[in-house]
Order: structure tokens, then C-alpha cells, then sequence
């Protein structure tokens, strides 16, 4: 990221793209920054990542890497009471918690739109979901599945119509058949 972010205004002089902290102090002069408007480039970023994993991390470093960031005992812990009652088997977890993975989603709208439904309803249902929320003090799952329930009642959604695409448009993810039952957003 140090290397990315560098390199938005600055090169090295031998035109390195990956260096450590050092290397860009001792390398660093005014005259190399330029003074026009950097660009963020996600795509640049990511292969600046996959490159910087490829020749300067071990397996065993990304094995512990993989532990320690995403599959601790503390982040697991926390993932798996949200997923506990749409599970059946342990092999369950890996396509009911991907999102929680996955930096890239992608979204299906048609998974999004209930039956009976047009896209501006779902829009709008949306914004004013979203604005309930921020306008919420307290995030816990019960507060903030009263807080659907009210949505949906009081607009005459069932809360399935609610619930669902509220869930996919969180996840990306469309539900495998036993957790189409309503679940708190």
C-alpha cells in the first residue's frame, strides 16, 4: 500500500515499482514528485498486491497471513452466530459466509426485486431502509429487525418481500433454498 500510495505523486529513479520504507527515504527528492492528479487505480493497486505476495511472501507466510486476517478464532466467532440457523452441514460455511471473504461481489438484480414488485418500489424501499437505519442508535439484531418489521408494516410489505432483498443487496449472495425464510436486516 506504502508503495502504491508513493507512487501516486512519486518514482523511484530506477524505476522500481516496489521498494521498502528505507529505500523510498533515501530515494526521495522534490524534484521527483509530480504536481499533476493522481488517479487512484484499484486494478494498478491489486496487482501491485499480488505481485508484492508473489515475490516477497512465503507460503508459510501467507498461510499465517490467511489465519491471522481472515479465518481467526475471534472473526469466526463472530460470523458464526449470524449463520448458525441457515446451515446444515459444515461444508455449508464456506458459500454462506463469502461475503464476509470476498472483496469483490457481485450483484444480481433480478435476485434483488421481489415478485409483485417494480425496481422503483425497491429502490425506494431501499433508500428509506437505509435512512432508518443511520437514523438508529442501537445496531444490535433484534433492534434492528423491529426496525424492518415496523418498515414493512407500516408500508404493507410482507417481510419477506423486505427482508430478502435487503439481505442480498448486504451479501451479494442469493440464498440457498433454506435460508429463503425471513431473516433480520
Amino acid at each position: 500500500m506504502l508503495n502504491y500510495l508513493a507512487m501516486l505523486g512519486w518514482t523511484m529513479p530506477d524505476g522500481r515499482e516496489m521498494f521498502t520504507v528505507a529505500e523510498f527515504i533515501e530515494q526521495m527528492t522534490f524534484e521527483r514528485i509530480t504536481l499533476g492528479g493522481p488517479i487512484f487505480d484499484l486494478e494498478k493497486l491489486t496487482w501491485l498486491n499480488g505481485k508484492y505476495f508473489r515475490e516477497t511472501k512465503t507460503d508459510d507466510d501467507l498461510t499465517e497471513l490467511f489465519i491471522r486476517e481472515l479465518f481467526s478464532p475471534s472473526r469466526i466467532r463472530k460470523i458464526v452466530p449470524l449463520i448458525r440457523e441457515r446451515i446444515d452441514k459444515a461444508e455449508d460455511f464456506v458459500p454462506s459466509t463469502q461475503y464476509f471473504f470476498s472483496g469483490d461481489v457481485t450483484l444480481d438484480p433480478a435476485a434483488l426485486k421481489p415478485k409483485g414488485r417494480t425496481y422503483k418500489e425497491l429502490a425506494q424501499m431501499f433508500e428509506d431502509v437505509a435512512l432508518g437505519i443511520d437514523a438508529q442508535a442501537d445496531f444490535s439484531p433484534p433492534a434492528l429487525e423491529v426496525l424492518c418489521r415496523g418498515f414493512a408494516e407500516a408500508r404493507g410489505w410482507n417481510t419477506r418481500d423486505l427482508f430478502m432483498p435487503v439481505r442480498v443487496a448486504i451479501t451479494a449472495a442469493r440464498p440457498h433454498r433454506r435460508s429463503l425464510r425471513p431473516c433480520p436486516c
